[in-house]
């Protein structure tokens, strides 16, 4: 589902008939006053000149209360042809309505709202186009939730069926479509758009709304990449720099480039790499990699320790973990899994 946050001229429109509603009340009155005088010789009362005024205009059909004169019949056309006219227009525009309704599905909208007021942990996505659409299956592969941003998602292909992303159509340079999102419980915001200006002012914006977002930045030319680290961004993407070393890595590196697509990049991963990060109460620090023993307890391997920025590369057996430390580890799901039960303290990215 698509929440728009904003009218773009072309969804219709609700229609409230506040003048039939006038002209049919005044013609109840009119009605009641008028019978009234027409039986003024008769024992009717309000009641009866009411009830004479409504099942005229609501076309029900029966025999009139009273009886009445030529005068009376004239009245009585004159109720029924305003009356009538007013009573059907009030509910052609009900039924209009509730077209309409079901077609704005406005408790729809209401609902994926509140559903995006409780998200967090997820990656905001701007850009629907093709890179924006690969990123997105990515994520969603990897059981991710995702918010997606884009101006215009009519002409695009959208999974409504899957219950962990969501479809804003407004413009991501706007605060407020970025908080829409819920960029402040965010883990991560990928920009996908080509337009190096939008990736730019949405970077500055996405940096002031939450210093601590994780951003990932498409720059088609390698001159933005300076711009987009200024603004904020964590890291930038060529995606033609990056098709292009692939293809050669496919030819140069077959081997390499087989085993980490039929385990890494397959829909049923054998095997992963993860990022773990070690909060400050983690009982493994000054401990060194040979005590801890994570190959021989559940079969991961540490490939790297990163630290103050830098990456420590295959780290010896006698190095020892701090505190701001991250490790790269490998291995199979399960023995990620089995290592994140040995160590609660552990925070998988």
């Amino acid at each position: 589902m698509i929440y728009k946050t904003q009218n773009t001229g072309n969804e219709p429109k609700l229609n409230r008939p506040i003048y039939p509603y006038i002209l049919l009340g005044m013609v109840m009155v009119v009605g009641v006053i008028g019978y009234s005088i027409l039986w003024h010789n008769t024992p009717a009362t309000l009641l009866d000149a009411f009830y004479m005024t409504f099942i005229t205009i609501a076309t029900i059909g029966y025999n009139e209360v009273y009886p009445l004169t030529a005068a009376g019949k004239i009245f009585t056309i004159f109720i029924a042809s305003v009356g009538i006219g007013s009573l059907f227009y009030i509910l052609g525009s009900f039924m209009e309505n509730l077209v309409v309704m079901n077609l704005l599905n406005n408790r729809g909208k209401k609902k994926m709202k509140q559903d995006l007021q409780k998200i967090e942990g997820h990656v905001v996505v701007v850009g629907h186009g093709n890179v924006g659409r690969l990123t997105i299956v990515q994520l969603l592969k990897n059981e991710q939730k995702v918010v997606c941003i884009d101006t215009d998602f009519s002409q695009k292909i959208i999974d409504d069926n899957n219950p962990d992303c969501f479809y804003i159509e407004g413009d991501a340079t706007d605060e407020s479509v970025l908080e829409l999102a819920g960029l402040k419980r965010a883990d991560g915001l990928i920009i996908t758009t080509s337009d190096p200006a939008a990736s730019i002012f949405v970077t500055l914006t996405a940096r002031e709304v939450n210093p601590n977002i994780y951003i990932v930045a498409r720059s088609s030319s390698d001159k933005n990449i300076a711009k987009l680290v200024k603004a904020g961004a964590n890291r930038t993407v060529n995606p033609y720099n990056a098709g292009g070393q692939r293809m050669a890595n496919m030819v140069l590196n077959k081997n390499v480039i087989d085993f980490l697509e039929n385990n890494l990049g397959s829909n049923v991963p054998n095997l992963a790499m993860e990022t773990i990060d070690l909060p400050d109460n983690c009982p493994i620090f000054n401990k060194s990699l040979h005590d801890l023993d994570f190959r021989n307890a559940t079969g991961v391997t540490v490939l790297a320790v990163l630290r103050e920025g830098d990456a420590i590369l295959n780290p010896k057996p006698h190095f020892k973990l701090i505190r701001g430390d991250k490790l790269l580890v490998f291995g199979t799901l399960d023995s990620i899994k089995k290592l994140s039960d040995l160590n609660s303290c552990l925070v998988f990215n």
